[in-house]
């Protein structure tokens, strides 16, 4: 997992212990390297402090990183298939090694099944728990509610049955979720991530309006065909305007997320590899290569010349 990936995790998990009257142990001063041994050390104190029980329950933790960028990324969605979408978008940015898989369940809900990508090394029963547990939580701050999630029929979130899991845990059944919940009757209306630059946008009308329209979801930029109905045009008849300015709107789209990270990299205090993922960008890979092509400079480069003290 990337260094901020696993920084948030920690902060996650060390706000879940204290809403749960757990002391935490000392954590890394912040902006230092974030290594395994923190994270272990956070589930080793729990496992001691709380059991088995407390650990689905440390996703609670995410109202921690409220208002954080990537906390925004996640949570910034109106169904929770849209949710799961963009945690997947997350594992894959980070190249982690644990995915989940996702599967409609007849009736209602989703069965989630916790994987490894080396199938010698499955994930372990407490790492089951924890991101069951913060996925659970991160979909109630997207305004889901009625969240629940058992395990081989043992209710695990919001309530636990310490009993029933610690048998889960001691027959290696920790890994494959049911996830119940209830869509909110109205979806909590948007902030964009990055509100502060739409009125920066430069070119012509047309790429501003487009380039506005990519900044309500750097995560999720409509289509083409989608952003021409937005805005009232043929698809064709978008293409043909583009270029005619010399622009394609595959060009606008990369355009606007470069702007974005520049904004983000130059007032804020969010990692490179953060920036990369809240505006969309496949891996970190991909946004510095991207980021290099436009702007002429990796990104760690154009922070450090152009970004405030």
């Amino acid at each position: 997992m990337s260094d901020f990936a696993s920084a948030v995790m920690i902060r996650i998990l060390a706000g879940g212990m204290r809403l749960q009257g757990l002391t935490p142990p000392p954590l890394p001063a912040a902006g230092a390297r974030v290594a395994l041994e923190h994270k272990r050390r956070l589930v080793a104190s729990a496992l001691a402090q709380g059991g088995w029980a407390c650990l689905p329950l440390l996703g609670s933790g995410v109202a921690a990183i409220r208002g954080d960028p990537v906390h925004q990324a996640l949570t910034d969605c109106a169904t929770a298939t849209e949710f799961f979408d963009r945690w997947c978008r997350l594992e894959r940015y980070i190249h982690s090694r644990h995915r989940i898989q996702v599967e409609a369940t007849p009736g209602c809900g989703l069965r989630v099944t916790h994987l490894s990508l080396r199938p010698v090394e499955p994930p372990l029963p407490a790492e089951n728990l924890i991101v069951l547990g913060v996925l659970a939580a991160a979909m109630e701050e997207a305004g889901i509610q009625e969240v629940r999630v058992t395990v081989a029929g043992a209710p695990v979130y919001p309530q636990v049955d310490p009993a029933a899991l610690e048998a889960l845990v001691a027959s290696a059944q920790t890994a494959e979720w049911h996830f119940t919940w209830r869509e909110a009757a109205v979806s909590l209306p948007r902030q964009p991530v990055s509100a502060g630059l739409a009125e920066d946008l430069t070119g012509p009308p047309l790429a501003r309006q487009l380039g506005r329209l990519a900044l309500n979801d750097l995560m999720d930029v409509p289509p083409l065909a989608q952003a021409a109905r937005q805005l009232g045009m043929a698809p064709r008849s978008l293409q043909r305007q583009l270029a005619d300015s010399g622009l394609s709107y595959s060009g606008v789209v990369t355009q606007t997320r470069c702007r974005a990270a520049a904004w983000h990299l130059l007032r804020s205090t969010e990692g490179s590899a953060a920036t990369g993922f809240i505006c969309g960008f496949s891996d970190q890979a991909h946004f510095t290569r991207v980021f290099h092509r436009e702007v002429g400079v990796p990104p760690s480069r154009y922070r450090k010349e152009f970004g405030q003290d």
